[in-house]
């Protein structure tokens, strides 16, 4: 859960600075994140703290800050800063036990990783409790499929609510609950460019994992089955070649990483961003499907470095139980 991250993995996932950060742990002597929670109250003109110090105080002291706390990136981290705080109310630390302040949260999806992983990598790494229901394609989903809104999954439900639908509003909803989905509009939209992004790689991918499974929407059914899956594998093959729309978009993604100059595509730690694409890489990587060569992420250097990265997260680690990664 995400105070069990620790307070400087749970302050770089908001997007604060080391620095700023450096200072809660030496100048307050500051570990925890109950610590880090009753540290401020908010007032009118933002957060202040028992001692007196004012979050514009902090960043104020601080390089590369201090000459001008008024610049738009000392702004941008005295948001940050009450972003984190805020996040930080919604945990609940009795004695330096975990207790949530969160709904009961059902997310169901099938029993493989698939549209639905990036929701419960967001739900690992912001700490959010919910049940992971995992249907079994084969004995169950025959049963529920008329029962599931618009015959589909995931679905979520809050609270033993009404079934919600929609994997990109499930994966938002983690990220806002658990602290992975930035209150800067400018990193907001950040996030947003790589989700869209995301999107835009699947959609170029979609025919050619689709054609020869669900021919009758591509006006191929008269086609024999065996014709069908060599024309998607050549389909699969030219988007992998060098230069080709994976290639593009991976080369797109990886280059955000390398502008942030963080090792994550925004702020200073992993975002709803990177729980969007770490499964499409796992996928990628996989090797399962004819025609997507296993190496192919490779070559994008900075991507690599952040998927191997966000796989060492505590809260990662132990969602996938320790296997190591593709």
């Amino acid at each position: 859960m995400a105070q069990a991250l620790g307070l400087e993995q749970f302050l770089c996932g908001q997007g604060v600075d080391p620095q700023v950060i450096s200072w809660f742990q030496k100048s307050q002597n500051m570990r925890s994140l109950a610590d880090f929670a009753a540290f401020f109250t908010r007032d009118d003109c933002g957060l202040q703290s028992k001692g007196g110090f004012r979050d514009r105080d902090i960043v104020g002291q601080i390089e590369p800050f201090k000459s001008n706390v008024s610049n738009p990136q000392a702004r941008i981290q005295i948001a940050r800063l009450r972003a984190a705080w805020e996040a930080a109310q919604k945990i609940d630390l009795d004695e330096g036990k975990e207790a949530a302040k969160f709904p009961s949260i059902k997310f169901t999806y099938f029993n493989v990783e698939g549209g639905g992983e990036c929701v419960r990598l967001a739900f690992a790494l912001g700490g959010v409790p919910y049940v992971d229901d995992r249907v079994d394609m084969p004995t169950q989903w025959k049963d529920m499929k008329p029962k599931s809104k618009f015959t589909q999954l995931p679905v979520l439900t809050v609270d033993g609510g009404e079934q919600i639908a929609q994997s990109g509003g499930h994966l938002r909803y983690a990220a806002m609950l658990g602290g992975l989905y930035p209150q800067d509009p400018v990193e907001m939209l950040k996030v947003e460019e790589v989700f869209g992004l995301s999107w835009d790689m699947v959609n170029a991918i979609t025919p050619s994992m689709q054609l020869d499974r669900r021919p009758q929407l591509y006006g191929c059914e008269a086609q024999p089955q065996e014709e069908l899956t060599q024309i998607a594998v050549g389909m699969r093959q030219k988007l992998s070649m060098k230069g080709g729309e994976i290639d593009r978009f991976l080369g797109y993604l990886d280059g955000l990483i390398a502008k942030n100059g963080t090792g994550w595509f925004v702020g200073n730690g992993p975002t709803m961003a990177e729980c969007e694409i770490v499964p499409r890489i796992r996928s990628l990587r996989k090797g399962n499907r004819d025609g997507f060569p296993p190496d192919i992420v490779d070559k994008h250097v900075n991507l690599m470095k952040m998927y191997f990265a966000f796989h060492e997260l505590p809260a990662i680690k132990a969602h996938y139980k320790g296997v190591p990664p593709y």
